[in-house]
């Protein structure tokens, strides 16, 4: 009797254990993607391309099978895009939610970071903030809504939506689009980005971009690809403006002969047109090339020392401008002495405000007068 219960037994529990084996397996993994560098140099000075830029992220129901496996993919993707602007992005940016559950919020679309000038922190913090998925997909309303986001801003703009596009085609998401475009005509361009496995949602993501007439359509397993990234980053965000020509000095003119001895020569003073933001000592990528001339004025006279004076304009009071303007000539000194010119050879000092060169009381006269220059000793 126990030999006929194992005969029957044994195979049972074998099929029980199998299948509580195959109910272990680890689910799908959300893609991952590597933000790319994007730095000012000799070949490209990086700007925004357009003034204003939101995503709009799917939390609705679908985005939430496989361990919500779409949705982290969505985020992922937001966050290495939001890591590879630069770090002196100008544009404005925003993240909107569409079709989470109730638990996140009762509003169909949400504006959970923004509209403000780009911060990567920011953008993360508002991805993070975003954690229940369980809705419709009102995808409509949430383009509806960025729209009005975009004209409160002013200016050109790039809306992104990542989505898997199921039930999106219910929603007037497309008649949403031409809407805006009747409104921002060109000053709108809309890409999509496709997560998932939804043919028919991958389809009608399509019909959204092509709406906007300015634009792509991209799928979210494509741009995992780095160079595919980098691409879509330059494509939807950037622009590449040719750096500045270098300044070239007037040929010298001819010195008649007989050449008399020469009268001591005056100290040669080089203004640098760093322009300084307010308030600010930091070496951006608009002053590289500037710099650059600085650094090949200096390697002339290799034996020639020099003084580096910095200035600032008349707002703040005297103790603080003096500070303000120590730190900017430091910040030039730092950039010319890891760029090869001999520590040595260079005295920085501050002035504050008390030699201005231009009107501080017109916002031009003290732009200017935040600077940088250079004299001969």
């Amino acid at each position: 009797m126990k030999y006929c219960l194992l005969r029957v037994c044994l195979p049972l529990l074998l099929t029980v254990a199998l299948a509580g084996c195959a109910g272990m397996k680890s689910a799908q993994q959300p893609l991952s993607y590597t933000p790319q560098v994007f730095m000012s140099g000799d070949k490209c000075i990086y700007v925004a391309k357009k003034d204003n830029a939101q995503f709009i992220l799917d939390a609705s129901l679908t985005m939430n099978k496989n361990g919500q496996q779409n949705f982290l993919t969505a985020k992922n993707f937001i966050s290495a895009v939001s890591q590879s602007l630069p770090a002196d992005y100008a544009g404005s940016t925003g993240l909107r939610t569409f079709g989470h559950s109730e638990k996140q919020s009762k509003k169909e679309t949400d504006l959970v970071y923004g509209m403000a000038k780009h911060s990567h922190e920011g953008m993360q913090k508002g991805l993070d903030s975003v954690m229940y998925t369980g809705g419709k997909s009102p995808l409509g309303v949430a383009i509806a809504a960025a729209a009005a986001d975009f004209e409160a801003a002013g200016g050109t703009s790039a809306l992104v939506i990542v989505s898997d596009g199921t039930r999106a085609y219910m929603d007037n998401a497309v008649s949403e689009v031409l809407k805006a475009k009747a409104t921002f005509g060109d000053k709108l361009c809309i890409h999509t980005v496709w997560v998932g496995d939804d043919a028919v949602g991958k389809k009608y993501l399509a019909s959204v971009a092509a709406a906007a007439g300015c634009g792509s359509a991209e799928t979210a397993a494509a741009l995992t690809d780095t160079a595919a990234l980098a691409a879509f980053v330059e494509k939807a965000f950037l622009t590449c403006n040719p750096p500045p020509p270098p300044v070239v000095a007037p040929a010298p003119k001819p010195v008649p002969a007989p050449v008399p001895a020469p009268a001591p020569m005056a100290k040669e003073i080089i203004t640098l047109n760093l322009l300084f933001d307010y308030d600010k000592a930091t070496i951006k990528a608009e002053m590289i090339p500037a710099l650059e001339q600085a650094k090949k004025f200096l390697n002339e006279d290799q034996a020639a020392a020099f003084t580096l004076s910095g200035h600032t304009c008349s707002i703040g009071t005297d103790a603080y401008n003096q500070k303000l303007s120590e730190r900017r000539a430091a910040a030039v000194k730092s950039w010319l002495v890891s760029n090869g010119i001999a520590a040595g050879r260079l005295d920085a000092a501050g002035y504050g405000e008390a030699k201005p060169k231009y009107d501080n009381k017109t916002d031009e006269g003290r732009k200017l007068n935040r600077r940088v220059e250079i004299q001969s000793k």
